[in-house]
């Protein structure tokens, strides 16, 4: 039986706005990089039954310099 725990909320979505802010956005389109995109992968058989240890980064873990 396969199992998928989510131990944080996964979209971190929210990251793609800074990129589009620093005008990198086009740099980093969606793909299955994006939590948005691997996670129906992940939860669909696509890890073929091994345990996967994804992380996302959020936008708090952004820090601008001053």
């Amino acid at each position: 039986m396969r199992s998928v725990r989510l131990l944080a909320e996964p979209r971190c979505g929210d990251l793609q706005d800074i990129f589009d802010e620093l005008g990198r956005g086009a740099s980093y389109g969606a793909s299955t990089t994006h939590l948005g995109k691997l996670l129906p992968r992940i939860e669909g058989g696509g890890g073929g039954g091994c345990p996967v240890l994804v992380l996302g980064i959020s936008r708090l873990c952004y820090v601008e310099d001053e």
